[in-house]
């Protein structure tokens, strides 16, 4: 099967490819972030897009991924401004 996805490998078997089927998002923390990001959301900024939400998300997520740590709520409001006007 990883193979036919990549080209890479055994064609007849064997290991699968390096990385192929390992998440390197740490899911917890995603919906975490996910759940209070769309709950503020709904609070102050009820008319965003739910593309504007997502992008929200995922600039949350990325942070909390590089600088291991949750983003603080000025900075999460300063996100929020400045995605929704993207």
């Amino acid at each position: 099967m990883g193979w036919l996805a990549t080209g890479e490998g055994d064609p007849e078997g064997g290991e699968p490819p390096a990385g192929l089927g390992r998440p390197d998002a740490d899911l917890d923390a995603l919906e975490q972030i996910a759940l209070k990001v769309l709950a503020l959301l709904d609070k102050r900024r009820p008319d965003l897009s739910p593309k504007a939400r997502a992008r929200i998300v995922r600039l949350v997520y990325e942070f909390y991924i590089r600088q291991e740590k949750p983003m603080d709520e000025a900075s999460l409001d300063n996100v929020i401004e400045l995605a929704a006007f993207r």
